[in-house]
């Protein structure tokens, strides 16, 4: 490692190009710390969370669970859920899950659990799935004399 002449800190190794300046990084990477006595390393940064799925506006939901949206991620790993719900014209009973599978074997995560919901609307707070299996499903059933419609994403980290 060595300082330039404006105070910059750059890396010198075997595949530098031979041309005094040392190891710059690429675009968009930073100085990472390995620990005391070892030289700092580039790094990219990580990658921003990527859409696998969404649905807008699926509805009106009906009385029994019904898959509303369905994800299949093409590797293990964690993904993070998001909802929002409009309940319009009175309440309404509203169950909301996910069904998915993780290394214990075949979840549910329940978001809403029967829960009476005036008419407004709703933003459940984001969930973190660790994903194991083939299919991430989206389940949701409303009762009562208002209307339910879900919108719903679920993002690879």
């Amino acid at each position: 490692m060595i300082a330039g002449p404006t105070g910059e800190i750059s890396l010198q190794s075997v595949t530098d190009i031979v041309d005094g300046n040392g190891s710059q990084g690429d675009s968009g990477d930073y100085l990472s710390s390995l620990g005391a006595g070892t030289p700092p390393v580039w790094t990219p940064l990580p990658e921003p969370s990527i859409v696998l799925a969404t649905t807008m506006e699926f509805g009106p939901v009906g009385e029994t669970l019904t898959q509303f949206m369905d994800c299949t991620p093409e590797a293990e790993g964690l993904y993070r859920v998001l909802f929002y719900l409009r309940v319009v014209g009175a309440s309404s009973t509203v169950a909301l899950e996910v069904q998915y599978t993780d290394v214990s074997g075949p979840q549910t995560l329940v978001i809403i659990d029967g829960v009476t919901l005036d008419a407004d609307s709703y933003a459940a707070a984001p969930m973190l799935i660790e994903f194991n299996g083939d299919v991430i499903n989206f389940v949701a059933s409303a009762v009562g004399d208002g209307q339910v419609y879900i919108s719903g994403a679920v993002e690879g980290l």
